[in-house]
């Protein structure tokens, strides 16, 4: 009566799973990223019966492993496969319009971007980077040159800008940043931005085709 039943699947609803049982309210979804072993992060999803106590157990068994839970609703693809796809499919779409090559667009991520957002994730580091307004600018370009809706700006960013949450030099955007030096945290995310640099040089990734230096041999 007590067992939890954790799911790993990325995308079933966890509602569907515990339909399925005789005690809904112990079954939850704890999903892994590939390789489990190395990434820290692990999804954790309740179901529409799944108690508060599941939850809270499932967040503790996580931590006591060392890994970071992230809390998603019971939607498709939770947090981590939706973020994921988005992504990928963009991706693909560039080649696919032929603007760049598989390894340009990849290069273009994670030499670019996608250091940053490792570092701080997507909207923490918006904060750091842009004024919301910016944001919405491109966005609006975006969709009128392309007529692509997931261009569109969504409504949640018009509400953030009519409320002043522009980002860090107005003290909020997506977090709180009250009593804390807009400086002091640009030099941080500066410092930890190169250091991550200096890693990719040291491990040999700062070139333009990693698994060929990793195939022959590359410094590790």
């Amino acid at each position: 009566d007590g067992t939890v039943l954790g799911s790993n699947t990325s995308s079933f609803r966890i509602t569907d799973l515990g339909a399925a049982t005789r005690r809904p309210g112990r079954v939850c979804g704890i999903h892994w990223v590939a390789p489990p072993y190395i990434v820290p992060v692990v999804e954790i999803i309740a179901g529409a019966e799944t108690s508060d106590g599941t939850t809270a157990l499932a967040k503790g068994f996580v931590r006591r492993l060392g890994k970071i839970p992230v809390e998603a609703k019971d939607v498709p693809g939770f947090i981590i496969v939706r973020l994921i796809n988005a992504l990928y499919n963009e991706a693909m779409a560039l080649v696919a319009e032929g603007v760049a090559s598989p390894q340009d667009v990849d290069n273009a991520y994670r030499l670019g971007s996608g250091m940053l957002a490792a570092l701080l994730g997507p909207l923490r580091q918006a904060d750091l980077a842009l004024n919301k307004n910016t944001t919405a600018n491109v966005l609006t370009y975006l969709y009128e040159k392309t007529g692509e809706t997931k261009f569109k700006p969504l409504s949640i960013l018009g509400e953030q800008i009519a409320a002043g949450r522009l980002g860090l030099a107005w003290g909020k955007g997506w977090y709180d940043y009250d009593g804390l030096d807009p400086e002091v945290i640009r030099r941080w995310r500066d410092e930890k931005a190169l250091a991550l640099l200096d890693l990719v040089k040291r491990e040999g990734l700062l070139v333009e085709d990693p698994s060929a230096a990793a195939g022959r041999g590359g410094k590790r």
